[in-house]
């Protein structure tokens, strides 16, 4: 489990089906978490609770994504009201690292053509 925490001194290392969680927000209707490797955003949520899971592989903007060795940054918002008011309060970020050698949940299929860390 990856937690959001002030002053953390390192970058943990993801767990194999890696959970991002992260303090509940009083009057949160739903919250907004996006994931990104580099500058590239590979993964966006819609949770009602205060974590989401993440699998070895998932679909996004067309294609497939996996969680590669490299650094990842995650974001969450709070969000109030319905979504298309987009009334939003940041929550706060977090880094963690998939190590190489160890991909979380052993992704079987290779990872596609040109893939960047």
């Amino acid at each position: 489990m990856l937690t959001l925490r002030n002053r953390v001194p390192f970058v943990p290392h993801a767990a194999p089906n890696p959970i991002l969680r992260w303090p509940s927000v009083r009057g949160a209707a739903y919250y907004n978490v996006q994931l990104y490797r580099g500058s590239k955003r590979i993964f966006v949520a819609w949770p009602t609770f205060h974590q989401v899971g993440l699998r070895m592989s998932w679909r996004w903007s067309g294609r497939r994504r996996y969680l590669l060795p490299g650094r990842y940054r995650w974001y969450v918002w709070a969000g109030f009201g319905a979504r298309k008011l987009a009334n939003y309060r940041s929550v706060g970020s977090a880094n963690f690292v998939v190590p190489c050698g160890q991909t979380p949940g052993e992704v079987t299929k290779p990872p596609p053509a040109g893939h960047r860390i």
